[in-house]
């Protein structure tokens, strides 16, 4: 059990510590906004509970951090062979959804996976300028 979100999100950053950084990050995001969610709503309905008892309850229904650290650790597996890193297109889409998504960091990733699969081509660099100016969001998705 866990007296706080510091205290869980530091288990699960210790419980990826291998794991690539914007899995990392994605992941503390994801749980940190889970937690403060559900804490507030959980403080609205019951404001005599104690924070740490309410992190308890929360943590059964979301998973320890083991149990979410594995989760994700899965399903980056299942993506990196879902993605050929030859294929820069779907490189610069991922990397679309981080831009779109205010996640900075995880766009900067697939922009470097895209770079690193084809670093000479002149559309590549022309997607992901396009990326950071349209806010993530394809002008083809107007039409």
């Amino acid at each position: 059990m866990f007296e706080s979100i510091e205290s869980y999100l530091a288990a699960l950053k210790s419980a990826l510590k291998d794991a690539d950084p914007a899995l990392v990050q994605d992941a503390l995001w994801d749980a940190e906004a889970h937690l403060n969610s559900g804490l507030a709503a959980q403080r609205e309905q019951h404001p005599e509970v104690p924070e740490a008892e309410a992190l308890a309850g929360l943590q059964a229904t979301f998973g320890t951090p083991e149990e979410v650290a594995e989760a994700y650790l899965e399903r980056e597996a299942v993506v990196a062979q879902a993605l050929d890193p030859k294929d820069w297109q779907n490189c610069v889409e991922f990397g679309r959804a981080g831009v779109r998504n205010s996640k900075k960091d995880l766009a900067a990733t697939w922009f470097e996976r895209t770079v690193a699969a084809r670093p000479k081509e002149e559309r590549m660099w022309n997607e992901i300028a396009l990326a950071y100016a349209d806010g993530g969001v394809p002008a083809r998705a107007f039409f």
